[in-house]
């Protein structure tokens, strides 16, 4: 998971607190990510949401005109601060940010694990169960394979990181014979 950045946290953040008092933080959680996924995939919609050649009213209209009746009228009123303010880019590093409020008010953490293979259910369920215990949090799994580790797991939470994959073993192995020999070159 990518960080936000600030200009990201402070639309998020005056987007997370009229959802809360509306009622409405999981339907806009739902219509964000369904608007930043649009943004992410669809080079056409990216392209028209942040050029600066199209008339700013008129990128609204249509903007209004696309989602009226499919999104929650907090996140249409928000892409249309961002059109009027130029920051249609920060729609993504919104988005993260706005899903950090969300997950921290649930008291729930997203964690990656980075393997060879995928983990079998038994270690997966055990892992979660370390990382609840630990964090005291609810946590969101999200396994990603990477055949270059050879073996082991890299977990990552936030920005915090355990390596424990073999190719890590073999890079502190390699230093440690590295420094032995040169210290016995002495």
């Amino acid at each position: 998971m990518q960080a936000s950045t600030k200009i990201g946290r402070v639309y998020a953040s005056a987007l997370f607190e009229l959802a809360k008092a509306a009622g409405k933080v999981g339907v806009c959680y739902e219509d964000l990510a369904e608007i930043n996924e649009l943004y992410k995939t669809s080079k056409d919609f990216r392209d028209f949401f942040t050029s600066p050649i199209i008339d700013r009213q008129q990128k609204t209209q249509i903007i209004i005109e696309l989602f009226k009746d499919k999104i929650d009228e907090l996140v249409l009123n928000l892409l249309g601060v961002l059109i009027k303010k130029n920051r249609e880019a920060a729609l993504d590093n919104i988005f993260l940010a706005f899903r950090n409020y969300k997950d921290e008010a649930e008291n729930k953490v997203y964690a990656q694990t980075f393997t060879a293979k995928p983990l079998d259910v038994e270690l997966r369920d055990k892992l979660i169960d370390e990382l609840k215990t630990h964090l005291k949090k609810e946590v969101v799994l999200e396994e990603r394979v990477d055949e270059s580790l050879i073996g082991g797991i890299i977990v990552r939470v936030s920005d915090s990181v355990i390596d424990g994959s073999i190719r890590n073993k073999l890079r502190r192995l390699r230093r440690s014979f590295r420094l032995f020999y040169e210290h016995m070159g002495e």
